[in-house]
């Protein structure tokens, strides 16, 4: 860091001892009477007007382009060498261009002449000198800003049904402006300078064509004095245009202040609609059939790459009517959480104030009606959910689509959306994508689990939590599923799972096939790995050996064992018995009463 310092201030005192030099030459004295020249007049408001007209141009014809650089990853290197080569041109090459091209025996120029234009040695080619050397500078801090800008955004409002023009609108200029706004300046001070490409091409007219970096030139040969405080007033320019500049840049990159009262009015909420999403996505590898009656609330669940969020995103996408809160808040870093909120409404078509209307009602709905004029930065991770969330129910939608919607809060903000969500979810058709199981508990009335793109199970929430039958359910909610049979006898019906046996009863299927479920807690550890000589009822005791011994839940140990015919079960113990159980160490887990359903069955009842 010293390094940095010393080297930065170097050259920070070289470029401060450049300019001192050139004040120091400055006839203080005499720079009333070089105002009043007619030539200073005329090229210093030639150049401010060219300058101005100038940069207007940059900004029509650079910011389309930087804008498609920016969405052209194929294109851009070759468009980004054509958009720098003006910068890297001696000025007079540029001149020379710009001459052959559209001078009177130029490429262009000639037919023009046919014609009566005529373009060079003109105003309009001090004009177009200034654009050539001056829009790279614009074009390039505009894109380099758009490699660097966050898609969450304006991804966000294309879920909520903004058309691509909205999301340019709401979205992408906004946050672009302070880049928009240093980029002119740059281009203004720029074209302010600009000396060679003029003077090639336009020539040095009084009144015409003369600008102040000509001006300059010619005194600098007749009068050094003259020359020198026309220099002051160029840098003054510059300086001021600069300044301009990145103060609005600065004020453009804050957040806009929310103000005025909370109105009365208020809007209803919309009408719960039926799902129906046929999401088939071969390059994801997605292919999946989601039908959700009106006013239902589902669980899609699944493991990292199961196609969750492209069935919630192709979802969102397919109708209006449908509202997106992806994980990340996405809010737009220039607005209140207010006018966050709003922008659903106003990418429907409503009216600011009708859609400020609709903002106070669901920040309140939420929670969240104190956070109206803070912008994102002043709001915690929990706050900025909120918002989001508002902004998702601004849009009144028939169908909410919510992706881990607490998954990036902590346990106390969780909770808090959680209950936010449970209150607003009660007459409305939700999808919510979660790894969290008091999210489905609390949340959902129905299941559906992907795994590798399709839908492996699809049931009601307490039969899918109680009995699940994917690996991924199974290890979500902590339940053991292990293989065995019924069989019929003497003394009724017999479960047999991994050598071991228990008399049941209520057994109401045919014998056969069974699966057996019960949760960690649920399982009794024992140090004898016997197995009962006569059968108990309604006792399954499995002998087994601990191959893995992990901390759980506050004051107990995980341990995984492997049973005698292979399979695995989990169960749970007091951390004090940490001492006497290890890796290989022999136990029995005794279940009392386990939960029993065919082995080919499949919850798929709603």
């Amino acid at each position: 860091m010293p390094l940095v310092v010393i080297t930065g201030g170097m050259a920070l005192a070289w470029l401060l001892a450049t300019f001192l030099g050139l004040f120091a030459r400055v006839p203080w004295s005499r720079l009333a009477e070089v105002a009043q020249q007619p030539e200073f007049r005329d090229a210093l408001g030639l150049s401010l007007r060219t300058c101005l007209i100038s940069t207007l141009i940059v900004f029509l014809v650079g910011l389309p382009l930087a804008l498609w650089i920016g969405q052209s990853p194929r294109l851009a290197p070759i468009l980004r060498v054509l958009v720098i080569l003006p910068m890297t041109l001696p000025p007079v090459v540029a001149g020379l261009a710009l001459l052959a091209t559209f001078g009177r025996r130029g490429l262009v120029g000639a037919h023009l002449s046919v014609l009566g234009i005529e373009i060079g040695f003109t105003t309009a080619a001090v004009v177009m000198a200034q654009v050539f050397v001056a829009f790279p500078y614009f074009v390039v801090a505009v894109e380099s800003a758009i490699r660097v800008l966050d898609p969450a955004p304006g991804a966000a409002l294309g879920f909520l049904g903004a058309r691509p023009g909205s999301v340019l609108r709401y979205a992408t200029l906004p946050a672009l402006a302070p880049a928009i706004s240093s980029g002119l300046a740059l281009a203004f001070a720029r074209a302010l300078g600009e000396f060679g490409a003029t003077l090639t091409f336009a020539g040095s007219l009084q009144g015409t064509t003369r600008t102040m970096p000509l001006a300059i030139y010619l005194a600098r040969e007749s009068d050094p004095e003259t020359a020198y405080a026309l220099a002051l007033v160029l840098i003054i320019t510059a300086v001021l245009a600069i300044g301009l500049g990145q103060g609005l840049a600065h004020l453009l990159s804050k957040p806009r202040p929310s103000f005025g009262r909370a109105p009365a009015a208020a809007a209803e909420p919309g009408v719960p609609l039926p799902l129906v999403a046929q999401v088939d996505r071969p390059e994801r590898g997605v292919s999946v059939t989601l039908e959700v009656p009106a006013g239902q609330t589902v669980a899609l669940v699944g493991p990292n790459g199961s196609g969750k969020s492209t069935v919630l995103e192709a979802a969102a996408l397919a109708e209006p009517g449908r509202a997106l809160l992806t994980q990340d808040p996405a809010l737009l870093v220039h607005l209140s959480a207010r006018d966050n909120v709003a922008l659903g409404p106003r990418v429907q078509g409503k009216r600011r104030d009708q859609a400020r209307t609709i903002a106070h009602t669901v920040l309140s709905e939420v929670g969240a009606s104190g956070l109206a004029g803070r912008g994102p930065s002043e709001m915690s991770g929990g706050q900025r959910a909120r918002v989001a969330l508002a902004r998702a129910l601004a849009t009144r939608p028939g169908v909410l689509l919510l992706d881990e919607p607490t998954a990036a809060l902590d346990v106390t903000s969780a909770r808090e959306m959680r209950d936010v969500v449970g209150q607003l979810l009660r007459t409305r058709t939700a999808v919510i994508a979660t790894h969290n199981p008091l999210d489905i508990a609390r949340l959902t009335e129905r299941v559906v689990v992907l795994e590798g793109g399709a839908v492996v199970e699809d049931g009601p929430t307490a039969a899918v939590m109680a009995a699940p039958q994917s690996s991924f359910a199974q290890a979500l909610f902590g339940v053991n599923r292990l293989a065995g049979t019924v069989e019929a006898g003497d003394r009724g019906w017999t479960l047999r799972v991994a050598g071991s046996s228990c008399l049941i009863d209520d057994w109401v299927h045919p014998p056969g096939a069974v699966a057996a479920y019960f949760t960690p807690m649920e399982a009794r550890v024992s140090d004898e790995p016997v197995v009962p000589v006569v059968p108990v009822e309604n006792l399954l005791v499995l002998p087994g050996e601990v191959e893995v011994v992990a901390p759980s839940s506050a004051g107990s140990l995980r341990l995984e064992l492997r049973l005698v015919d292979g399979q695995r079960c989990i169960a749970e113990v007091p951390a004090t018995r940490a001492a006497d159980v290890h890796t290989g160490t022999l136990l029995s887990v005794a279940v009392a009463a386990p939960r029993l359903q065919p082995a080919d069955a499949r919850v798929l009842s709603v």
